[in-house]
Protein backbone atom coordinates (compact mmCIF):
# COMPACT_ATOMS: atom_id res chain seq x y z
CA UNK A 1 0.00 0.00 0.00
CA UNK A 2 1.10 3.54 -0.85
CA UNK A 3 1.73 6.37 1.64
CA UNK A 4 1.29 9.86 1.42
CA UNK A 5 4.28 10.45 0.69
CA UNK A 6 4.46 8.12 -2.20
CA UNK A 7 1.41 10.29 -3.29
CA UNK A 8 3.26 13.85 -2.81
CA UNK A 9 6.08 12.16 -5.27
CA UNK A 10 3.41 11.46 -7.37
CA UNK A 11 2.38 15.37 -7.47
CA UNK A 12 5.53 16.66 -8.17
CA UNK A 13 6.15 14.34 -10.67
CA UNK A 14 2.78 15.48 -12.60
CA UNK A 15 3.79 19.15 -11.77
CA UNK A 16 7.03 18.80 -13.45
CA UNK A 17 5.61 17.46 -16.81
CA UNK A 18 4.44 21.09 -17.94
CA UNK A 19 7.74 21.08 -19.25
CA UNK A 20 7.17 19.01 -22.04
CA UNK A 21 5.06 21.05 -24.55
CA UNK A 22 6.13 21.56 -28.07
CA UNK A 23 8.35 24.22 -28.96
CA UNK A 24 7.11 27.54 -29.30
CA UNK A 25 3.90 26.62 -26.73
CA UNK A 26 3.94 28.03 -22.89
CA UNK A 27 2.44 26.70 -19.93
CA UNK A 28 -1.00 28.15 -21.06
CA UNK A 29 -0.75 27.23 -24.99
CA UNK A 30 -1.46 30.92 -26.18
CA UNK A 31 2.39 31.14 -28.54
CA UNK A 32 1.69 27.40 -29.53
CA UNK A 33 -1.88 27.83 -30.97
CA UNK A 34 -0.62 31.15 -32.90
CA UNK A 35 1.99 29.84 -34.01
CA UNK A 36 0.07 26.91 -35.29
CA UNK A 37 -2.81 29.14 -36.82
CA UNK A 38 0.20 30.99 -38.63
CA UNK A 39 1.43 28.28 -40.22
CA UNK A 40 -1.98 26.64 -40.98
CA UNK A 41 -2.99 30.26 -42.29
CA UNK A 42 0.71 29.88 -44.54
CA UNK A 43 -0.11 26.44 -45.72
CA UNK A 44 -3.63 27.94 -47.17
CA UNK A 45 -2.39 30.76 -48.63
CA UNK A 46 0.46 28.96 -50.49
CA UNK A 47 -2.42 26.05 -51.54
CA UNK A 48 -4.67 29.54 -52.76
CA UNK A 49 -1.71 30.45 -54.38
CA UNK A 50 -0.88 27.15 -56.40
CA UNK A 51 -4.17 25.80 -57.38
CA UNK A 52 -4.75 30.07 -58.80
CA UNK A 53 -1.59 29.63 -60.58
CA UNK A 54 -2.88 26.41 -61.59
CA UNK A 55 -5.73 27.65 -62.71
CA UNK A 56 -4.33 31.07 -64.54
CA UNK A 57 -1.76 28.71 -66.36
CA UNK A 58 -4.81 26.16 -68.09
CA UNK A 59 -6.70 28.92 -68.96
CA UNK A 60 -3.93 30.40 -70.77
CA UNK A 61 -3.07 27.10 -72.38
CA UNK A 62 -6.96 26.83 -73.25
CA UNK A 63 -6.88 30.71 -74.58
CA UNK A 64 -3.64 30.13 -76.71
CA UNK A 65 -5.37 26.85 -77.99
CA UNK A 66 -8.78 28.60 -79.10
CA UNK A 67 -6.45 31.73 -80.34
CA UNK A 68 -4.29 29.06 -82.40
CA UNK A 69 -7.12 27.26 -84.05
CA UNK A 70 -8.62 30.81 -84.88
CA UNK A 71 -5.87 31.85 -86.58
CA UNK A 72 -5.59 28.55 -88.53
CA UNK A 73 -9.24 28.35 -89.59
CA UNK A 74 -8.44 32.06 -91.07
CA UNK A 75 -5.33 31.29 -92.84
CA UNK A 76 -6.83 28.09 -94.57
CA UNK A 77 -9.85 30.01 -95.59
CA UNK A 78 -7.47 32.97 -97.20
CA UNK A 79 -5.67 30.03 -98.83
CA UNK A 80 -8.73 28.64 -99.97
CA UNK A 81 -10.09 32.08 -101.16
CA UNK A 82 -6.59 32.59 -102.81
CA UNK A 83 -6.58 29.58 -104.35
CA UNK A 84 -9.88 29.84 -106.41
CA UNK A 85 -8.96 33.72 -107.41
CA UNK A 86 -5.53 32.34 -109.05
CA UNK A 87 -8.15 29.55 -110.24
CA UNK A 88 -10.91 31.50 -112.10
CA UNK A 89 -7.66 33.86 -112.85
CA UNK A 90 -5.81 31.25 -114.73
CA UNK A 91 -9.54 29.84 -116.57
CA UNK A 92 -10.13 33.93 -117.59
CA UNK A 93 -6.78 33.83 -118.93
CA UNK A 94 -6.88 30.32 -120.66
CA UNK A 95 -10.00 32.16 -122.44
CA UNK A 96 -8.23 35.07 -123.16
CA UNK A 97 -5.40 33.46 -124.94
CA UNK A 98 -8.01 31.15 -126.56
CA UNK A 99 -9.47 34.24 -128.12
CA UNK A 100 -6.17 35.83 -128.11
CA UNK A 101 -5.20 33.05 -130.84
CA UNK A 102 -8.04 33.54 -132.86
CA UNK A 103 -7.58 36.98 -133.58
CA UNK A 104 -3.57 36.57 -134.35
CA UNK A 105 -4.95 33.53 -137.17
CA UNK A 106 -7.17 36.67 -138.32
CA UNK A 107 -3.95 38.95 -138.20
CA UNK A 108 -1.61 36.61 -139.81
CA UNK A 109 -2.36 37.42 -143.05
CA UNK A 110 -1.37 41.15 -142.72
CA UNK A 111 2.56 40.13 -140.76
CA UNK A 112 4.73 41.61 -143.47
CA UNK A 113 6.97 43.75 -141.42
CA UNK A 114 8.80 44.39 -138.62
CA UNK A 115 9.92 41.01 -138.87
CA UNK A 116 13.35 41.56 -137.17
CA UNK A 117 11.96 43.09 -134.38
CA UNK A 118 9.76 40.45 -133.70
CA UNK A 119 12.86 37.97 -134.24
CA UNK A 120 14.98 40.19 -131.25
CA UNK A 121 11.60 39.47 -128.98
CA UNK A 122 11.59 36.34 -129.83
CA UNK A 123 15.49 36.14 -128.61
CA UNK A 124 14.57 37.71 -125.20
CA UNK A 125 11.81 35.46 -124.78
CA UNK A 126 13.75 32.98 -124.87
CA UNK A 127 16.34 33.85 -122.66
CA UNK A 128 13.36 35.16 -120.30
CA UNK A 129 12.12 30.92 -120.59
CA UNK A 130 15.68 29.77 -119.61
CA UNK A 131 15.93 32.29 -116.78
CA UNK A 132 12.20 30.65 -115.46
CA UNK A 133 13.60 27.17 -115.98
CA UNK A 134 16.81 28.14 -114.31
CA UNK A 135 14.81 29.78 -111.58
CA UNK A 136 12.12 26.17 -111.39
CA UNK A 137 14.97 24.12 -110.98
CA UNK A 138 16.39 26.26 -108.16
CA UNK A 139 12.76 26.42 -106.55
CA UNK A 140 13.07 22.78 -106.74
CA UNK A 141 16.01 22.46 -104.87
CA UNK A 142 14.81 24.54 -102.23
CA UNK A 143 11.88 22.78 -101.64
CA UNK A 144 12.88 19.69 -101.71
CA UNK A 145 15.80 21.00 -98.49
CA UNK A 146 13.02 22.35 -97.31
CA UNK A 147 11.36 18.86 -96.83
CA UNK A 148 14.19 17.05 -95.43
CA UNK A 149 14.35 20.02 -92.77
CA UNK A 150 10.86 19.54 -91.94
CA UNK A 151 11.11 15.93 -91.63
CA UNK A 152 14.21 16.49 -89.15
CA UNK A 153 12.63 18.31 -87.02
CA UNK A 154 9.88 15.52 -86.80
CA UNK A 155 12.40 12.98 -85.99
CA UNK A 156 13.92 15.68 -83.01
CA UNK A 157 10.45 15.97 -82.12
CA UNK A 158 9.74 12.68 -81.96
CA UNK A 159 12.89 12.00 -79.88
CA UNK A 160 11.58 14.71 -77.42
CA UNK A 161 8.64 12.87 -77.38
CA UNK A 162 10.09 9.64 -75.76
CA UNK A 163 12.00 11.84 -73.66
CA UNK A 164 9.07 13.45 -72.21
CA UNK A 165 7.38 10.32 -72.06
CA UNK A 166 10.47 8.52 -69.87
CA UNK A 167 11.00 11.27 -67.60
CA UNK A 168 7.05 10.90 -67.06
CA UNK A 169 7.46 6.99 -66.64
CA UNK A 170 10.15 8.24 -64.27
CA UNK A 171 8.20 10.63 -61.92
CA UNK A 172 5.17 8.10 -61.52
CA UNK A 173 8.06 5.61 -60.53
CA UNK A 174 9.06 8.10 -57.54
CA UNK A 175 5.28 8.62 -56.86
CA UNK A 176 5.15 4.65 -56.39
CA UNK A 177 8.30 4.78 -54.31
CA UNK A 178 6.31 7.20 -51.99
CA UNK A 179 3.22 5.53 -51.67
CA UNK A 180 5.58 2.63 -50.88
CA UNK A 181 6.59 5.05 -47.92
CA UNK A 182 3.67 6.00 -46.91
CA UNK A 183 1.97 2.52 -46.95
CA UNK A 184 5.26 1.71 -45.00
CA UNK A 185 4.24 3.99 -42.28
CA UNK A 186 0.87 3.36 -42.06
CA UNK A 187 1.81 -0.40 -41.21
CA UNK A 188 4.18 0.93 -38.55
CA UNK A 189 1.03 3.08 -36.91
CA UNK A 190 -1.19 0.07 -37.22
CA UNK A 191 1.74 -2.38 -35.44
CA UNK A 192 2.17 0.47 -32.62
CA UNK A 193 -2.20 0.91 -32.33
CA UNK A 194 -2.01 -3.15 -31.71
CA UNK A 195 0.34 -2.96 -29.27
CA UNK A 196 -1.29 0.13 -27.74
CA UNK A 197 -4.76 -2.36 -27.29
CA UNK A 198 -2.22 -4.64 -25.66
CA UNK A 199 -1.19 -2.31 -23.17
CA UNK A 200 -4.60 -1.53 -22.75
CA UNK A 201 -5.94 -5.39 -21.76
CA UNK A 202 -3.28 -5.24 -19.62
CA UNK A 203 -3.60 -2.22 -17.61
CA UNK A 204 -7.43 -3.70 -17.15
CA UNK A 205 -5.97 -6.98 -15.86
CA UNK A 206 -4.43 -5.00 -13.78
CA UNK A 207 -7.41 -2.86 -12.47
CA UNK A 208 -8.79 -6.30 -11.97
CA UNK A 209 -6.00 -7.21 -9.68
CA UNK A 210 -6.54 -4.17 -7.11
CA UNK A 211 -10.12 -3.94 -7.18
CA UNK A 212 -9.89 -7.40 -5.96
CA UNK A 213 -7.32 -6.40 -3.07
CA UNK A 214 -9.50 -3.54 -2.63
CA UNK A 215 -12.21 -6.17 -1.19
CA UNK A 216 -9.99 -8.32 0.18
CA UNK A 217 -8.93 -5.04 2.44
CA UNK A 218 -12.06 -3.96 2.94
CA UNK A 219 -13.32 -7.35 4.55
CA UNK A 220 -10.23 -7.11 6.43
CA UNK A 221 -10.72 -3.54 7.81
CA UNK A 222 -14.45 -5.05 8.83
CA UNK A 223 -12.89 -7.98 10.81
CA UNK A 224 -10.52 -5.30 12.58
CA UNK A 225 -13.32 -3.40 13.44
CA UNK A 226 -15.51 -6.56 15.36
CA UNK A 227 -12.50 -7.27 16.47
CA UNK A 228 -11.39 -3.87 18.39
CA UNK A 229 -15.29 -3.84 19.50
CA UNK A 230 -15.17 -6.96 21.27
CA UNK A 231 -11.76 -5.63 22.67
CA UNK A 232 -13.34 -1.90 23.98
CA UNK A 233 -13.00 -3.55 27.42
CA UNK A 234 -9.24 -4.66 27.85
CA UNK A 235 -7.56 -1.47 26.18
CA UNK A 236 -8.17 0.76 28.85
CA UNK A 237 -5.43 -0.11 31.18
CA UNK A 238 -3.27 0.01 28.59
CA UNK A 239 -3.55 3.43 27.31
CA UNK A 240 -0.31 4.84 28.82
CA UNK A 241 1.53 2.30 27.05
CA UNK A 242 0.03 3.05 24.10
CA UNK A 243 0.60 6.82 24.27
CA UNK A 244 4.02 6.03 24.50
CA UNK A 245 4.23 3.77 21.50
CA UNK A 246 1.96 6.46 19.32
CA UNK A 247 4.65 9.34 20.94
CA UNK A 248 7.36 6.91 19.21
CA UNK A 249 5.43 6.04 16.11
CA UNK A 250 5.38 9.91 15.36
CA UNK A 251 8.34 10.41 15.84
CA UNK A 252 9.20 7.75 13.02
CA UNK A 253 6.64 9.33 10.76
CA UNK A 254 8.51 13.21 11.37
CA UNK A 255 11.65 11.35 10.33
CA UNK A 256 9.69 9.42 7.29
CA UNK A 257 8.62 12.88 5.98
CA UNK A 258 12.24 14.39 6.09
CA UNK A 259 13.48 11.19 4.02
CA UNK A 260 10.55 11.99 1.70
CA UNK A 261 11.57 15.33 1.40
CA UNK A 262 14.95 14.23 0.53
CA UNK A 263 14.01 11.74 -1.78
CA UNK A 264 11.08 14.62 -3.66
CA UNK A 265 14.87 16.92 -4.67
CA UNK A 266 15.60 13.60 -6.12
CA UNK A 267 12.80 12.86 -8.48
CA UNK A 268 12.44 16.59 -9.34
CA UNK A 269 16.23 16.17 -10.71
CA UNK A 270 15.33 12.50 -12.94
CA UNK A 271 12.04 14.69 -13.64
CA UNK A 272 14.13 17.28 -15.11
CA UNK A 273 16.31 14.53 -16.92
CA UNK A 274 12.81 13.18 -18.40
CA UNK A 275 11.62 16.67 -19.97
CA UNK A 276 14.73 16.88 -21.90
CA UNK A 277 14.18 13.80 -23.36
CA UNK A 278 10.65 14.17 -24.32
CA UNK A 279 11.84 18.04 -25.64
CA UNK A 280 14.06 15.96 -27.95
CA UNK A 281 11.20 13.68 -28.98
CA UNK A 282 9.27 16.86 -29.75
CA UNK A 283 11.83 18.67 -31.85
CA UNK A 284 12.11 15.25 -33.88
CA UNK A 285 8.46 15.73 -34.85
CA UNK A 286 9.13 18.81 -36.06
CA UNK A 287 11.72 17.98 -38.38
CA UNK A 288 9.68 15.13 -39.75
CA UNK A 289 7.07 17.92 -40.58
CA UNK A 290 9.83 20.15 -42.17
CA UNK A 291 11.24 17.30 -44.07
CA UNK A 292 7.59 16.37 -45.60
CA UNK A 293 7.34 20.46 -46.35
CA UNK A 294 10.18 20.17 -48.31
CA UNK A 295 9.25 17.49 -50.27
CA UNK A 296 6.12 18.87 -51.24
CA UNK A 297 8.07 22.18 -52.35
CA UNK A 298 10.31 20.04 -54.03
CA UNK A 299 7.47 18.15 -55.83
CA UNK A 300 5.63 21.60 -56.62
CA UNK A 301 9.29 22.72 -58.25
CA UNK A 302 8.99 19.41 -60.75
CA UNK A 303 5.83 20.57 -61.58
CA UNK A 304 6.26 24.11 -62.51
CA UNK A 305 9.89 23.00 -64.58
CA UNK A 306 7.57 20.06 -66.62
CA UNK A 307 5.28 23.02 -67.22
CA UNK A 308 7.99 25.66 -68.57
CA UNK A 309 9.69 22.85 -71.00
CA UNK A 310 6.28 21.83 -72.44
CA UNK A 311 5.34 25.93 -73.21
CA UNK A 312 8.71 26.39 -74.48
CA UNK A 313 8.11 23.34 -77.28
CA UNK A 314 4.59 24.49 -77.65
CA UNK A 315 5.90 27.98 -78.58
CA UNK A 316 8.93 26.61 -80.87
CA UNK A 317 6.29 24.38 -83.07
CA UNK A 318 3.97 27.91 -83.27
CA UNK A 319 7.43 28.64 -84.88
CA UNK A 320 7.56 26.21 -87.19
CA UNK A 321 3.71 26.77 -88.26
CA UNK A 322 4.63 30.48 -88.83
CA UNK A 323 7.53 29.36 -91.26
CA UNK A 324 5.42 26.95 -93.05
CA UNK A 325 2.81 29.66 -93.53
CA UNK A 326 5.89 31.91 -94.44
CA UNK A 327 6.76 29.21 -97.27
CA UNK A 328 3.10 29.28 -98.34
CA UNK A 329 3.32 33.01 -99.28
CA UNK A 330 6.15 32.96 -100.97
CA UNK A 331 4.81 30.47 -102.97
CA UNK A 332 1.93 32.72 -103.40
CA UNK A 333 4.34 35.28 -104.30
CA UNK A 334 5.77 33.18 -107.25
CA UNK A 335 2.60 32.73 -108.74
CA UNK A 336 1.85 36.37 -108.81
CA UNK A 337 5.54 36.94 -110.54
CA UNK A 338 3.94 34.46 -112.86
CA UNK A 339 1.15 36.04 -113.87
CA UNK A 340 3.07 39.65 -114.76
CA UNK A 341 4.79 37.27 -116.80
CA UNK A 342 1.86 36.63 -118.50
CA UNK A 343 0.35 39.80 -118.59
CA UNK A 344 3.74 40.88 -120.46
CA UNK A 345 3.16 38.20 -122.75
CA UNK A 346 0.09 39.44 -123.57
CA UNK A 347 1.38 42.93 -123.68
CA UNK A 348 3.88 41.42 -126.32
CA UNK A 349 0.98 39.75 -128.66
CA UNK A 350 -0.35 43.03 -128.65
CA UNK A 351 2.47 44.46 -129.93
CA UNK A 352 3.28 41.84 -132.63
CA UNK A 353 -0.84 42.53 -133.40
CA UNK A 354 0.05 46.52 -133.91
CA UNK A 355 3.10 45.57 -135.99
CA UNK A 356 1.10 43.24 -138.32
CA UNK A 357 -1.68 45.62 -139.08
CA UNK A 358 1.31 47.78 -140.25
CA UNK A 359 2.50 45.54 -142.73
CA UNK A 360 1.00 44.20 -145.77
CA UNK A 361 3.89 42.40 -147.37
CA UNK A 362 6.02 39.06 -147.87
CA UNK A 363 3.87 36.43 -148.14
CA UNK A 364 6.88 33.76 -147.88
CA UNK A 365 7.61 34.90 -143.81
CA UNK A 366 3.61 34.84 -143.32
CA UNK A 367 4.82 30.78 -143.09
CA UNK A 368 7.43 31.36 -140.74
CA UNK A 369 5.51 33.26 -138.23
CA UNK A 370 2.87 30.85 -138.78
CA UNK A 371 5.51 28.38 -136.90
CA UNK A 372 6.46 30.95 -134.68
CA UNK A 373 3.01 31.46 -133.78
CA UNK A 374 2.92 27.59 -133.65
CA UNK A 375 6.13 27.52 -130.71
CA UNK A 376 3.97 30.50 -129.49
CA UNK A 377 1.32 28.28 -128.55
CA UNK A 378 3.78 25.47 -127.33
CA UNK A 379 5.17 27.92 -124.84
CA UNK A 380 1.92 29.21 -123.77
CA UNK A 381 0.88 25.43 -123.06
CA UNK A 382 4.10 25.00 -121.60
CA UNK A 383 3.86 27.62 -119.60
CA UNK A 384 -0.29 26.66 -118.14
CA UNK A 385 1.30 23.11 -117.38
CA UNK A 386 3.77 25.14 -115.43
CA UNK A 387 0.58 27.09 -113.68
CA UNK A 388 -0.58 23.89 -113.23
CA UNK A 389 2.59 22.32 -111.58
CA UNK A 390 2.30 25.13 -109.68
CA UNK A 391 -1.21 25.08 -108.49
CA UNK A 392 -0.55 20.76 -107.68
CA UNK A 393 2.50 22.14 -105.55
CA UNK A 394 0.33 24.52 -103.78
CA UNK A 395 -2.47 22.54 -102.77
CA UNK A 396 0.06 19.71 -101.53
CA UNK A 397 1.71 22.40 -99.64
CA UNK A 398 -1.47 23.35 -98.04
CA UNK A 399 -2.34 19.60 -97.33
CA UNK A 400 0.91 19.26 -95.54
CA UNK A 401 0.75 21.95 -93.38
CA UNK A 402 -2.58 20.98 -92.38
CA UNK A 403 -1.51 17.68 -91.21
CA UNK A 404 1.42 19.49 -89.92
CA UNK A 405 -1.32 21.56 -87.73
CA UNK A 406 -3.02 18.94 -86.83
CA UNK A 407 -0.28 16.57 -85.70
CA UNK A 408 0.86 19.50 -83.71
CA UNK A 409 -2.82 20.01 -82.20
CA UNK A 410 -3.12 16.50 -81.44
CA UNK A 411 0.73 16.25 -79.71
CA UNK A 412 -0.34 19.20 -77.67
CA UNK A 413 -3.86 17.61 -76.68
CA UNK A 414 -1.81 14.78 -75.55
CA UNK A 415 0.88 17.40 -73.69
CA UNK A 416 -1.98 19.04 -72.31
CA UNK A 417 -3.64 15.71 -71.00
CA UNK A 418 -0.32 14.56 -69.41
CA UNK A 419 -0.15 17.82 -67.60
CA UNK A 420 -2.99 18.13 -66.46
CA UNK A 421 -3.39 14.16 -65.06
CA UNK A 422 0.52 15.08 -63.52
CA UNK A 423 -1.22 18.23 -62.10
CA UNK A 424 -3.91 16.55 -60.42
CA UNK A 425 -2.10 13.71 -59.53
CA UNK A 426 0.47 16.09 -57.73
CA UNK A 427 -2.37 18.15 -56.35
CA UNK A 428 -3.50 14.62 -54.32
CA UNK A 429 -0.23 13.73 -53.24
CA UNK A 430 0.38 17.70 -51.73
CA UNK A 431 -3.33 17.87 -49.88
CA UNK A 432 -2.67 13.88 -48.15
CA UNK A 433 0.80 15.28 -46.82
CA UNK A 434 -0.56 18.47 -45.75
CA UNK A 435 -3.60 16.96 -43.91
CA UNK A 436 -1.43 14.25 -42.82
CA UNK A 437 1.10 16.94 -41.53
CA UNK A 438 -2.02 19.28 -39.93
CA UNK A 439 -3.53 15.91 -38.36
CA UNK A 440 0.04 14.89 -36.44
CA UNK A 441 0.29 19.00 -35.34
CA UNK A 442 -3.72 18.65 -34.27
CA UNK A 443 -2.95 15.18 -32.39
CA UNK A 444 0.25 16.44 -30.76
CA UNK A 445 -1.37 19.86 -29.33
CA UNK A 446 -3.82 17.91 -27.70
CA UNK A 447 -2.45 15.83 -25.98
CA UNK A 448 -0.31 18.54 -24.66
CA UNK A 449 -3.32 19.87 -23.69
CA UNK A 450 -5.13 16.71 -22.23
CA UNK A 451 -1.45 16.40 -20.17
CA UNK A 452 -1.19 20.08 -18.66
CA UNK A 453 -4.87 19.65 -17.55
CA UNK A 454 -4.51 16.09 -15.93
CA UNK A 455 -0.87 16.62 -14.36
CA UNK A 456 -2.44 20.30 -13.01
CA UNK A 457 -5.55 18.51 -11.54
CA UNK A 458 -3.91 15.82 -10.01
CA UNK A 459 -1.00 18.15 -8.59
CA UNK A 460 -3.68 19.92 -6.86
CA UNK A 461 -5.41 17.40 -5.43
CA UNK A 462 -2.02 15.65 -4.24
CA UNK A 463 -0.61 18.63 -2.44
CA UNK A 464 -4.05 19.52 -1.02
CA UNK A 465 -4.29 15.58 0.54
CA UNK A 466 -0.87 16.05 1.98
CA UNK A 467 0.53 13.64 4.83
CA UNK A 468 -1.80 14.49 7.34
CA UNK A 469 -3.96 10.99 6.86
CA UNK A 470 -1.02 8.85 7.67
CA UNK A 471 -2.60 6.89 10.13
CA UNK A 472 -5.09 5.82 8.30
CA UNK A 473 -3.72 3.99 5.41
CA UNK A 474 -6.98 2.01 4.22
CA UNK A 475 -8.86 5.03 3.66
CA UNK A 476 -5.88 6.54 1.60
CA UNK A 477 -5.40 3.48 -0.21
CA UNK A 478 -8.93 3.81 -1.29
CA UNK A 479 -9.11 7.55 -2.33
CA UNK A 480 -5.90 6.49 -4.39
CA UNK A 481 -7.75 3.58 -5.86
CA UNK A 482 -10.68 6.33 -7.25
CA UNK A 483 -8.19 8.63 -7.81
CA UNK A 484 -6.24 6.66 -10.31
CA UNK A 485 -9.46 4.62 -11.84
CA UNK A 486 -10.81 8.61 -12.48
CA UNK A 487 -7.74 9.02 -14.50
CA UNK A 488 -6.13 6.06 -15.77
CA UNK A 489 -8.32 6.25 -18.79
CA UNK A 490 -7.34 9.96 -19.96
CA UNK A 491 -3.97 9.12 -18.98
CA UNK A 492 -3.85 6.36 -21.67
CA UNK A 493 -3.47 8.61 -24.71
CA UNK A 494 -0.99 11.18 -23.24
CA UNK A 495 1.58 8.76 -23.96
CA UNK A 496 2.83 9.32 -27.72
CA UNK A 497 3.12 6.18 -29.87
CA UNK A 498 6.88 5.77 -29.86
CA UNK A 499 7.27 5.23 -25.92
CA UNK A 500 4.90 2.00 -26.17
CA UNK A 501 7.50 -0.58 -26.30
CA UNK A 502 10.07 0.97 -23.38
CA UNK A 503 6.77 1.17 -21.08
CA UNK A 504 5.71 -1.97 -22.13
CA UNK A 505 9.03 -3.59 -20.98
CA UNK A 506 9.34 -1.52 -17.72
CA UNK A 507 5.41 -2.51 -17.01
CA UNK A 508 6.82 -6.28 -17.28
CA UNK A 509 9.76 -5.69 -14.97
CA UNK A 510 7.90 -4.03 -12.43
CA UNK A 511 5.28 -6.69 -12.66
CA UNK A 512 7.63 -9.25 -12.19
CA UNK A 513 8.76 -7.23 -8.96
CA UNK A 514 5.86 -5.67 -7.71
CA UNK A 515 3.16 -8.29 -7.74
CA UNK A 516 1.13 -6.63 -5.11
CA UNK A 517 1.43 -3.07 -6.44
CA UNK A 518 1.16 -4.02 -9.96
CA UNK A 519 -1.46 -1.04 -10.60
CA UNK A 520 0.23 1.68 -9.06
CA UNK A 521 3.77 0.87 -10.30
CA UNK A 522 2.32 0.45 -13.86
CA UNK A 523 0.70 4.00 -13.44
CA UNK A 524 3.69 5.48 -12.47
CA UNK A 525 5.99 4.45 -14.86
CA UNK A 526 3.49 5.37 -18.14
CA UNK A 527 4.95 8.69 -17.07
CA UNK A 528 8.77 7.86 -16.16
CA UNK A 529 10.92 5.72 -17.77
CA UNK A 530 13.69 5.63 -15.36
CA UNK A 531 13.16 6.03 -11.54
CA UNK A 532 14.81 3.88 -9.04
CA UNK A 533 13.52 5.74 -6.34
CA UNK A 534 9.95 4.81 -6.22
CA UNK A 535 11.46 1.10 -5.80
CA UNK A 536 12.81 1.96 -2.62
CA UNK A 537 9.49 4.13 -1.72
CA UNK A 538 7.36 1.34 -2.44
CA UNK A 539 9.53 -1.08 -0.46
CA UNK A 540 9.47 1.76 2.40
CA UNK A 541 5.55 1.68 2.39
CA UNK A 542 5.28 -2.29 2.53
CA UNK A 543 7.44 -1.71 5.76
CA UNK A 544 4.96 0.34 7.04
CA UNK A 545 2.11 -1.15 6.06
CA UNK A 546 3.89 -4.39 7.72
CA UNK A 547 4.22 -2.39 10.25
CA UNK A 548 0.66 -1.52 11.19
CA UNK A 549 -0.23 -4.91 10.55
CA UNK A 550 1.75 -5.85 13.30
CA UNK A 551 -0.22 -3.80 15.84
CA UNK A 552 -2.90 -5.42 17.69
CA UNK A 553 -6.52 -4.68 18.33
CA UNK A 554 -5.68 -2.47 21.46
CA UNK A 555 -3.15 -0.26 19.47
CA UNK A 556 -5.96 0.31 16.71
CA UNK A 557 -8.84 1.08 19.34
CA UNK A 558 -5.78 3.25 21.40
CA UNK A 559 -5.09 4.63 17.82
CA UNK A 560 -8.88 5.72 17.11
CA UNK A 561 -9.47 6.87 20.68
CA UNK A 562 -7.00 9.75 20.29
CA UNK A 563 -7.90 10.59 16.86
CA UNK A 564 -11.51 11.22 18.80
CA UNK A 565 -9.88 13.20 21.08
Amino acid sequence: MYSSESIGDLGSLYDGTNDHLPIGMTHTGITGDANLHRSLATYRYENAMVKTELAATLERNTRELQELKLKGEIELRKIQEQNSEVWERLTSERDHAVNNNRKIQQINLQLQQKLKLGEEDLLELQTKYEVLQHEKEQRVEENRQKTASLEATIQNLKREKTLLEERVDQLQGDLSKEKMTNRELATTLSSEKHQQQLIKSRLGEVEQQCRLQLSSAQGEIVRLKEERDKNMKNTSNQLKEMSQSVEEQSNSLIRTKERAAARELELQKSLATQRQAQLAQSQQLIQQNNKLQERIKIQENQIQDNSSALDSKVSFLEQKLAAATEKLHQEEREKAILQGRLDELCLLENKLRREVDSSSEISQELLQLKGEHQEFKDYNEQLKTQIEQLTDRLKHSTSEVEKERENLQEQRKALDNKISDQKSFHQEEITELRARVSELQSRLNDRSKKYLDECSSLSQSLISGGTKKLKDVPLVVGLLVKQFEARQASLREIIPPQMYRQLQQQLDDMTRKHNEFAAFISGVNEFQSSMPEIMKLTSQAEAVGQRLSELDESQIHCLSDLESL
